[in-house]
């Protein structure tokens, strides 16, 4: 064993619905004591320390299962816990491949993903990670970035949907250690799921295109580009996903300049400086495509970005 957590000053975070490593002060105990190429194996001696304080919280059945590049905490029979594991590697290697250099290519740990029956405990958990005011629309997996460990949690209903949420959320993972505006990685998001699933173009009968025409306007745009939109619990939240697929598809038509995009996009200005630098159009000229003529562009500054 490298490390024992109990063991460590500080190691675990006081308070919060469930146990959780001060990964702070677990770094800095780690940077001290275990020599650099065996830290993947302390942070997966950690990983699994954490998950199995939560487990023994949770109770009942709740176990952690492991492979390669996942820990996944879930209360499932052996064969389905198995099923998580194969579906989620065999996931991280396909959105590997999708987004190729874009995507985080070294976590310092395992993939943590915690699969929570219970959904006040989930939403309780969740919650940690939302901003402070605001309405929010119902949450079925998020990507808790704000405690020093990357991770997933999700509510935990049945096999199928929880797959769905992981391939959703996996690919927020995989984008995470980029700045990258809020509309931008939830419309990446979005794509990437549907392609994974073998879905073809995004859908837009003719009621979803006049809903978009009367909800956005120029000052509705604002809080599109800044992320607050996607955290609505009226019908902004579902617009601006499917406004944030729209412009993706078309930036991504545009073929081999959409990666260096993605990867000089930041949310501090939405990501205008990279669409004008790579993409040769302001992100205004975008959404006119779908929208047609309007005041659409990003009005400076942007606010920071929001996604789950």
């Amino acid at each position: 064993m490298l490390l024992n957590l109990d063991e460590i000053p500080q190691g675990w975070r006081e308070g919060g619905v469930l146990p959780a490593p001060d990964w702070k002060a677990v770094r800095a105990w780690l940077d001290g004591h275990v020599p650099p190429d065996q830290r993947p194996d302390a942070y997966r001696e950690a990983a699994m320390q954490w998950l199995e304080a939560v487990a023994r919280r949770i109770g009942g059945n709740c176990q952690v299962h492991d492979s390669p590049n996942f820990l996944i905490l879930a209360d499932e029979t052996e064969e389905n816990a198995l099923r998580l594991l194969r579906f989620s590697e065999h996931l991280l290697a396909g959105l590997r491949k999708l987004l190729g250099p874009l995507a985080w290519a070294d976590p310092v740990g395992p993939h943590v993903i915690l699969a929570i029956h219970d959904a006040d405990l989930y939403h309780a958990y969740a919650s940690r990670d939302l901003p402070e005011e605001g309405e929010f629309g119902a949450s079925a997996g998020i990507t808790l970035r704000t405690d020093g460990y990357i991770h997933v949690a999700l509510h935990h209903v049945d096999m199928a949907r929880t797959e769905g949420i992981i391939r959703h959320e996996m690919v927020h993972v995989l984008l995470s250690e980029r700045a990258l505006p809020g509309w931008l990685e939830e419309g990446m998001v979005v794509t990437m799921d549907r392609m994974l699933s073998g879905r073809g173009e995004p859908h837009m009968d003719e009621r979803t295109v006049t809903l978009h025409e009367r909800f956005w306007t120029p000052d509705t745009i604002q809080d599109f580009w800044s992320g607050r939109a996607f955290y609505g619990a009226n019908q902004a939240a579902p617009l601006a996903y499917g406004l944030a697929e729209v412009l993706v598809d078309i930036m991504m038509s545009d073929g081999d300049n959409f990666p260096a995009f993605v990867a000089d996009a930041h949310f501090a200005d939405a990501g205008a400086e990279a669409a004008e630098e790579h993409l040769g159009a302001s992100l205004g000229a975008f959404v006119e495509e779908f929208l047609g003529p309007g005041e659409w562009d990003p009005r400076p500054p942007a606010a920071a970005d929001g996604t789950d």
